[in-house]
């Protein structure tokens, strides 16, 4: 289980947040130390209280800024919400190398390897479909998204590439750019529920594009919430 709320998002919004300790589930405990120690070196002062986290930015309320930081041990969803937070920290100019390259590693590598994996084997059977995540960053670029975006245009590259070289294969390729998605990972954020597309909206368009005669591909789709993006 993680977090309901994401700190560095209400950080984003108030310059503070307070969240309640998360649990576990079966498998086992959820410590965050980790998590909060990263967003101490980016300058947050945090304090637990009665179950809960208070965090407060920089300068009682201040935006948190960028920081090299290596976690002591293995987390869950710890990079996740640093990386979050790193995003949103200020002197984005100067991001740290590091964190660069994760959100590059998780963007972008992570595609490239299973692809890997996967694409010749299809290219050998003659038939086959890969869709690449990218998103609405991967379209247009946004201040403080320097390197989720640079991943996400590179997911579009990557993807490109993918269909000049597999569609005399039998292989079709298409890139999806999604906008803001209902998903735990907005829980916080203030964005209602219904300003957002729903998940199963996403997963229906993949599997509608599936459907389509193997004549036919889609090379790319985007998708947003019906009022824009958020």
């Amino acid at each position: 289980a993680r977090p309901r709320q994401h700190p560095p998002r209400l950080f984003a919004r108030h310059g503070s947040a307070k969240v309640s300790l998360p649990g576990g589930c079966a498998i086992g405990a959820r410590p965050i130390d980790q998590h909060l120690k990263g967003l101490e070196a980016m300058g947050a002062k945090i304090k637990l209280e009665k179950g809960y986290v208070i965090a407060e930015g920089p300068g009682n309320g201040g935006r948190l800024r960028g920081a090299d930081f290596a976690f002591d041990l293995p987390t869950v969803t710890g990079s996740e919400n640093l990386m979050m937070a790193a995003a949103l920290a200020k002197a984005q100019s100067e991001m740290p190398v590091a964190v660069f390259d994760r959100l590059v590693a998780a963007n972008l590598r992570s595609v490239f390897l299973v692809t890997r994996q996967f694409a010749p084997a299809m290219a050998r059977r003659g038939r086959g479909d890969i869709f690449n995540m990218s998103s609405v960053a991967g379209r247009g670029a946004y201040p403080g998204g320097a390197a989720y975006c640079a991943a996400k245009f590179g997911v579009a590259g990557l993807s490109a590439v993918l269909r000049s070289e597999l569609k005399g294969r039998g292989v079709r390729v298409c890139c999806v750019y999604p906008g803001a998605t209902a998903s735990p990972s907005w829980k916080g954020s203030g964005v209602p529920e219904l300003r957002m597309m729903p998940a199963s909206d996403v997963a229906r368009a993949f599997v509608e594009i599936y459907r389509m005669s193997r004549r036919t591909v889609v090379e790319e789709i985007v998708l947003r919430p019906q009022r824009g993006d958020v």
